[in-house]
């Protein structure tokens, strides 16, 4: 977390900018500028935190992945925990 001042308070996010077509993220309902805060109860911060994490998992295991998504109506953001059907990892 980073103060800019008393009344600002900006969190470092790890967004989702791309979903793959047929991939673990859209089966899961993962969207677009969906903001991962934990995988598997694990609170993410950053890219590195993903990838450190996913190291300790297999292809077919199914997790929880706790996203903050907007609600376009509100305009709020609200918690959405997606169970994830983790696949292969490729480079």
């Amino acid at each position: 977390m980073t103060a800019i001042c008393r009344c600002l308070v900006i969190h470092p996010v790890f967004n989702i900018t791309e979903i793959y077509k047929g991939g673990a993220a859209e089966a899961a309902g993962m969207l677009v500028d969906d903001i991962i805060v934990a995988f598997d109860g694990n609170e993410i911060k950053n890219y590195e935190d993903l990838e450190d994490i996913m190291q300790y998992y297999a292809a077919n295991e199914v997790i929880t992945v706790t996203v903050q998504r907007r609600n376009m109506q509100t305009r709020q953001f609200e918690k959405v925990e997606l169970e994830v059907k983790l696949c292969e990892r490729f480079e």
